[in-house]
Parts: structure tokens; C-alpha cells; sequence
């Protein structure tokens, strides 16, 4: 297994969403009232929709979806007895079979324009990814998720530029968590 599950926007989201994010961005900037942003609406037409996915891949390339999935995991009221050391003897792992379960991420990068010192107002968007996963494993010790194994996960997602929804992925792309991940110690703290 890959330890990581890379957020590889431009495969999850097709080349025509990112032209129309940059024509979305373009009414967003133009339509914040500011007179001076023309120049930068324009500019931003004059790059389109690739210039703008890799921007967002270049913020969004270091995301280890894995591990923002088990940060979330750690939150969960499920894993909270887990905390009790009477319960659960130091030292001493345990593996959890998870079954088929749903989560959500939300990312949201922000873009503008740069010329002569000067920037452009930034462009907001949202990036949901919606996964849906297959009987994960996942080891706990001394209050901590450590290890991740077993399963898979299939991802879909939702593009938005400001409040104009560009793109829902109807069908996920699948990840298999064949191997077993062991996190650097000393794993993700359950809160």
C-alpha cells in the first residue's frame, strides 16, 4: 500500500470544472464591488482553468487524506473508551474492525492573482471529498490510533467556487488499504 492517499485534485475533478471556476471566479471577483478588481478579473480570465487546478494541486498536494480521515476517526465518541486505562492496559495494542462507514473532509483553498505587489481579492473555494469506507482495521494503544490496515475507501466530491457548485463526482474513485500503515509514533491522540 501507498502510505498516503494523495489528493490528486485534477483526477477527481474534470478539465471543463476548472474552466468554469475560472469563470466563476471571475463574477466573484468583478461582483465584489471594488472598480480597481476589473483588471484582475480579466487577468484571471486570461489564464483559465488549468493555471487554476494547479494551483489548487500545488496547495492541496502535501494532504495525506488517510491521516485527516483518522484525525477525524480520534474524535469519534466510538473510540473515547478507548482513553480508559482501566479498561485498556497501557502498552498493549488492540485492533478495531470498523465497518462500512461514511465521512466527509472539506478543504478550502484560497487563490489570487499577483502582479507588481499587488494582489487580487482572494478566491474562495470549497473542495468536499465524501468517502465511503469498507471494513478498515485500525490498531489502538495507549489512547492512540497507531496503525491503519485492511478494506478500502471510495472517494467522490463536490467543487465549489464561492457559493457556485461547479461539480459533484457521481462516481468515487477507490482506494485499497490492502497492507497495514503504521503511524509515526505515537499515532493520532484519541480526544
Amino acid at each position: 500500500m501507498n502510505d498516503r492517499i494523495e489528493l490528486d485534485i485534477e483526477q477527481l475533478i474534470p478539465p471543463e470544472s476548472f474552466d468554469e471556476a475560472a469563470v466563476a471566479a471571475r463574477a466573484q471577483i468583478e461582483g465584489s464591488g471594488d472598480k480597481g478588481n476589473a483588471k484582475w478579473a480579466k487577468a484571471l480570465s486570461a489564464l483559465g482553468g488549468a493555471k487554476i487546478a494547479s494551483a489548487i494541486s500545488e496547495q492541496l498536494k502535501s494532504k495525506d487524506l488517510l491521516a485527516a480521515f483518522m484525525e477525524g476517526w480520534a474524535k469519534s465518541p466510538a473510540f473515547k473508551a478507548y482513553k480508559d486505562q482501566s479498561k485498556h492496559a497501557p502498552g498493549k495494542p488492540e485492533i478495531v474492525k470498523l465497518g462500512s462507514f461514511k465521512q466527509e473532509l472539506t478543504y478550502n483553498p484560497e487563490l489570487s492573482l499577483s502582479a507588481a505587489g499587488m494582489s487580487s481579492p482572494p478566491i474562495g473555494m470549497t473542495i468536499a471529498l465524501k468517502a465511503e469506507f469498507d471494513s478498515v482495521e485500525v490498531t489502538i494503544m495507549d489512547a492512540h490510533l497507531t496503525e491503519i490496515g485492511g478494506g478500502s475507501c471510495k472517494i467522490a466530491v463536490d467543487f465549489k467556487v464561492g457559493e457556485v457548485k461547479l461539480f459533484t463526482k457521481s462516481t468515487p474513485l477507490e482506494f485499497k488499504l490492502m497492507d497495514r500503515k503504521k503511524l509515526p509514533e505515537p499515532g493520532i491522540g484519541i480526544t
